[in-house]
């Protein structure tokens, strides 16, 4: 990569050494915190048609463990709304969807009334932010349940994705199928691995992305399968080396292929830590590229932590412990087949820093949501920022 860049421009490191929640910048780009008393966590962002932001994750600050929370602004970060739901137990949001009725699905982990399991969750939220509807999924007697991620099929139905963890602790895929009322079409439950991303292509089939120690190249493998509609496989693949790799986000791009992000310990040291991983096949599961980014330390992508240029090179976000400012920072990363087009960014306060979204809004510019200690030092808050295309913030 030609441009490697250590800092996210001055007005992030001002703005976490004057501990301030708010800052504005040129061009529309901005950093806004968003937390309560306790911890914030925030797992996905989202533009949303009319050019507003939703994003959300995790909060204790409810002081009830773990509860869902999503946030609505407008494009420039402006709070709209928030929504809050949780139980007697850990409760987050990992994915969020936009809905052709002009609402929003929430898709993560949550506990019907009395269930001390975990169990898949969706909750469908209004463009207002109210609950319009929620369903909970698992049923297997002491099994722990989650979705990670999901998507809207061509015919108004869903595909969601996650594990189911049964009372022998084995983990399996575990995949349901709705229709567009949210009454399910069927459920598919693997033997082994831990899905984290299901895409639907044109023909109507859709790929899903798993990883698991399941007997490809040794320890944890990535695995890419592709299946119809009526769950019926058609071809699987695995990917990575000896060590761990872990694929946790999914693309489908628009040259025809699929692009991967993740972490992986399969480098030309031995023992060192994670790095960002990042590679493309094409729709049958052949690799086109893969690449690597990192230091000596750990660097990991996340889960919904890529989006696609327009230009098809790929945005990437997560977090970094090699040459840090302080503790773990962001790592945001752009992965081009044109090198001078590339870039990786770190930058961070002296807390633990970590992107875990990413996603890019309709005139090109980039979204990250993720959270930070580097603000009040001793809780995390959820941190939404816009930058330029180019990573940077309009500071000058």
């Amino acid at each position: 990569m030609k441009k490697i860049h250590l800092i996210f421009g001055l007005g992030l490191l001002l703005l976490l050494a004057c501990k301030k929640e708010v800052i504005d910048l040129r061009e529309g780009t901005f950093v806004r915190f968003f937390g309560g008393t306790q911890d914030e966590i925030g797992y996905a962002v989202l533009p949303t048609p009319e050019g507003g932001i939703l994003f959300g994750g995790s909060t204790t600050s409810t002081n009830n463990g773990k509860d869902v929370i999503i946030f609505k602004t407008d494009s420039s970060g402006i709070h709209e709304w928030e929504f809050t739901e949780g139980s007697a137990y850990d409760d987050e949001v990992y994915s969020l969807l936009n809905l052709s009725d002009g609402n929003y699905l929430g898709i993560g982990v949550s506990h019907s009334t009395g269930n001390p399991y975990n169990q898949g969750y969706i909750v469908k939220i209004s463009a207002q932010g109210s609950v319009m509807d929620e369903k909970f999924f698992g049923t297997e007697s002491k099994a722990n349940y989650d979705f990670r991620n999901g998507t809207v099929l061509q015919d108004g139905g869903l595909l969601l994705c996650g594990r189911v963890v049964d009372s022998l602790k084995n983990e399996k895929i575990y995949v349901v199928r709705l229709d567009e009322d949210f009454n399910e079409v069927w459920e598919l439950v693997d033997t082994c691995g831990s899905a984290r991303d299901v895409k639907q292509d044109s023909d109507g089939d859709f790929y899903l992305l798993s990883f698991g120690a399941c007997g490809g190249y040794g320890g944890t493998d990535t695995y890419l399968q592709k299946y119809d509609l009526q769950k019926n496989l058609i071809w699987s693949k695995p990917y990575g080396g000896v060590q761990e790799d872990r694929g946790w986000t999914m693309l489908l791009t628009t040259d025809g292929g699929i692009a991967v992000a993740g972490d992986s310990k399969n480098k030309t040291v031995a023992g060192q830590e994670r790095d960002v991983w990042v590679f493309k096949t094409d729709l049958s599961g052949n690799i086109l590229y893969e690449n690597r980014f990192g230091g000596s330390e750990s660097d990991r992508a996340q889960l919904s932590s890529m989006a696609e240029f327009s230009d098809g090179s790929l945005f990437v976000a997560g977090d970094t412990r090699s040459k840090t400012n302080g503790g773990s920072d962001f790592f945001i990363l752009k992965v081009s087949t044109e090198s001078q087009d590339s870039f990786e960014i770190k930058f961070g306060g002296n807390g633990h820093d970590i992107g875990r979204g990413a996603a890019i809004t309709s005139d090109g510019k980039l979204l990250i949501v993720g959270d930070s200690e580097s603000l009040k030092g001793v809780s995390r808050d959820i941190v939404l920022i816009k930058a330029l295309s180019n990573g940077r913030l309009a500071t000058d």
